[in-house]
């Protein structure tokens, strides 16, 4: 049949782990300090990235186990 894949209607990532690592913040009197907030987008991008990854990874192990069972 010519179902959709229920599995290509995710909603788009708004925020890529690029987008994490390369903002910058605006510098203001008293900020935060910036290299700890750069540790921290950089930890957070690699999380994402990882995130990304598995979810694909699970995506195409669904896709392989539903075209088993049918």
């Amino acid at each position: 049949m010519g179902c959709a894949d229920p599995l290509d209607r995710r909603p788009p990532v708004r925020l890529t782990p690029l987008d994490i690592q390369s903002h910058h913040f605006a510098r203001r009197l008293r900020g935060l300090d910036a290299g700890e907030v750069e540790t921290f987008l950089r930890m957070v991008a690699e999380d994402f990235e990882s995130v990304i990854r598995e979810s694909e990874r699970m995506r195409d192990r669904i896709r392989e186990l539903e075209s088993r069972v049918e």
